[in-house]
């Protein structure tokens, strides 16, 4: 089995993004923070990670940064998700690990194709959905 990583502080948004992956069968762990979420990263080793900008305690970019300066999650893809489409997202440039941008709300379609893409990166299963 698969295991993802949500990092998203919005209750809501992060439980429905969970319950869709787990019903496609994917090991999904959750993060409100971004501490949290590094410190998941660590002892999970998810195979993809997908990553809100604005968390209550640093932003996503920090995460990503935090990331890329280890060695073993550096490789991890991510997909970034924001509800701005602004210029932030030009950010994304910096870090190679970042597979695709998904604006909230998004629809479970969208979302799907964000994990295939990020997971075929890894020469990883997707045909569970």
């Amino acid at each position: 089995m698969t295991n993802l990583l949500v990092i998203e502080d919005e209750t809501n948004i992060r439980l429905l993004i969970t319950s869709n992956l787990s019903a496609r069968g994917f090991i999904v762990s959750e993060a409100e923070t971004g501490e949290h979420g590094l410190t998941l990263l660590r002892e999970v080793g998810p195979a993809a990670l997908i990553l809100d900008i604005f968390l209550p305690d640093m932003t996503g970019w920090d995460v990503l940064e935090r990331m890329n300066q280890d060695t073993n999650l550096k490789e991890i893809p991510v997909i970034v998700l924001t509800a701005s489409v602004s210029a932030e997202l030009d950010q994304s440039s910096k870090y190679p690990n970042v597979v695709e941008h998904l604006t909230k709300p998004t629809g479970i379609g969208p979302l799907m194709d964000a994990v295939r893409k990020a997971l075929n990166g890894r020469n990883a299963s997707t045909e569970r959905f």
